[in-house]
């Protein structure tokens, strides 16, 4: 269970919607069910969704590993106002306590107005200089979560930048651009979406690294999110019909994931929820 209780149908999907029959809309739907409730994959999928729901199901999985981490940032920051919030409380029982300790020793001792008077004076004073210092504090606070934000962002850049995807050394070095690209894009890569990255590439061109690296430099070049297959013109004209068929598929897929890429919309700008 991923923990949510929405997910978002981007509107980019329609034309793909639109060309379901009846019995693969319902499949379609009730793959989306089974990822969002991480349940087992069914494996009856209709040939009809077998071109488009990789892609969707990429998509679907890198909108859950969004939603974990901002679950996870709202609940450190949870964590830090409510640490704040009994620090202050604390502050403010041991004001109290002395306050209350000063007028039960006046009483006793009958002090003269004049004391008294001072007294209160001080106290005033006391609380005038915390309420300074509080106030000081806070964008000192600020900035030191910022900077820590910062640290952390560029720490995890440099340990991707770090790691090794490929015994190719430029393919290596083009893996590594690609994220450093989908970070320039603001769409930066968490660790699950390099895993599924290096798969859907290898899935692609198994065991080929020259054309997995064709494949990453060419989304670098047109701006893409993601790899998707390339046309070969040269090579279609001597294809059987079956490899033509495979190829009008790949033409279909990578279509619809230019659709996708090019018109993703936020959930105020068209997404449905459900």
């Amino acid at each position: 269970m991923t923990g949510k209780k929405t997910f978002v149908m981007y509107t980019s999907w329609g034309a793909a919607i639109d060309n379901m029959n009846d019995h693969e809309a319902a499949a379609f739907l009730r793959l989306i069910y089974a990822l969002e409730r991480g349940e087992a994959e069914p494996e009856d999928i209709p040939d009809g969704l077998r071109i488009f729901w990789p892609m969707i199901k990429d998509k679907l999985l890198e909108d859950i590993d969004s939603y974990k981490a901002t679950c996870d940032k709202r609940s450190e920051a949870g964590k830090r106002g409510n640490s704040m919030r009994w620090s202050d409380r604390k502050n403010r029982n041991c004001d109290n306590s002395d306050i209350d300790t000063s007028q039960k020793s006046q009483e006793v001792a009958n002090v003269a107005d004049t004391e008294s008077e001072s007294d209160t004076e001080s106290e005033s004073e006391s609380d005038t200089e915390s309420v300074s210092e509080s106030d000081t504090d806070a964008p000192t606070v600020q900035k030191k979560n910022t900077k820590r934000k910062a640290a952390t962002s560029a720490s995890e850049l440099k340990a991707k930048r770090a790691r090794v995807f490929s015994a190719n050394p430029e393919l290596n070095e083009a893996i590594k651009d690609f994220i450093d690209h989908r970070k320039k894009l603001r769409k930066p890569m968490t660790d699950r979406a390099v895993d599924l990255f290096l798969r859907r590439l290898e899935k692609l061109a198994p065991n080929d690294p020259a054309r997995q690296l064709d494949l990453v430099n060419t989304a670098i070049e047109r701006g893409w999110q993601d790899v998707y297959p390339l046309r070969d013109s040269n090579a279609q004209t001597a294809r059987s019909p079956a490899a033509q068929g495979q190829s009008h598929s790949d033409m279909l897929n990578a279509e619809f994931a230019r659709i996708i890429n090019g018109h993703e919309e936020t959930v105020s700008e068209g997404g449905l929820k459900f």
